[in-house]
């Protein structure tokens, strides 16, 4: 093979040398806030009000980011997964998509933010969200991360899943060419982190469940992106 077909089908090393720092970065945060779980609170903190609550929470650019947030990344799957079925029936990609390109997509999103996060974590956790908790005006408990809890009986704090949509973008950046494509990474990253940033704002969740929704699904991510397209991406 020669020197141009290796480079061809070599994932570039900065994409692993990012991943690395944003990966240790997170899980060490998350780590922290397993120490510190007041850290929690005060991270949530910062966006309350005495008298008010949480101040951000109906602001309407959030507001129409939170709601369209959902639409366009099931949108997004759900065109990607029909692009897949008509390259299945006629032999030939439709604008890139191949059929293994359309799987790995749909199931991102299936199984991480939706049946792990939404369905497995937020229905059965039982932490409660910081609008809801004592310290800021509610009736239920703080209850720290990663201890289950019967503060709240489904839809819970824990982890964040609108989180999990904007770092599911992820997906897509991941399919982005090599040359681009630790750009599209921190990109999405961004994505994700000004979703969380929001809910945070919100008083819809505290600062580790965003955390926690990034290392689920964009460790998820990866995994799949092994297991249905193999090491290289350029040779799918």
């Amino acid at each position: 093979m020669s020197a141009a077909a290796d480079r061809a089908t070599t994932p570039p090393r900065g994409s692993n040398r990012t991943w690395s720092f944003v990966g240790l970065a997170a899980l060490l945060a998350l780590i922290l806030l397993l120490v510190k779980p007041d850290w929690d609170v005060a991270a949530s903190a910062l966006f309350f009000r005495a008298g008010e609550g949480f101040p951000l929470a109906h602001l309407p650019a959030f507001t129409v980011v939170i709601k369209g947030l959902p639409i366009l990344v099931i949108g997004a799957a759900i065109a990607s997964g029909l692009l897949g079925i008509a390259a299945t029936v006629s032999h030939r990609t439709w604008l890139g998509i191949t059929p293994r390109l359309a799987l790995y997509i749909v199931l991102s999103l299936a199984i991480g933010p939706g049946l792990l996060v939404n369905t497995l974590l937020k229905d059965h956790w039982g932490r409660a969200r910081p609008h809801q908790i004592l310290e800021f005006g509610g009736a239920l408990h703080f209850t720290p991360v990663l201890e289950f809890t019967n503060q709240c009986a489904r839809n819970c704090s824990f982890p964040s899943g609108h989180g999990a949509l904007g770092f599911w973008t992820v997906t897509l950046a991941i399919l982005a060419p090599p040359r681009w494509r630790d750009w599209a990474i921190i990109l999405a990253l961004t994505v994700g982190a000004m979703v969380g940033l929001m809910r945070i704002a919100q008083g819809a969740h505290f600062l580790s469940d965003v955390l926690a929704a990034a290392l689920l699904v964009v460790g998820l991510n990866f995994i799949l992106k092994y297991l249905i397209l193999g090491p290289h991406l350029e040779r799918v």
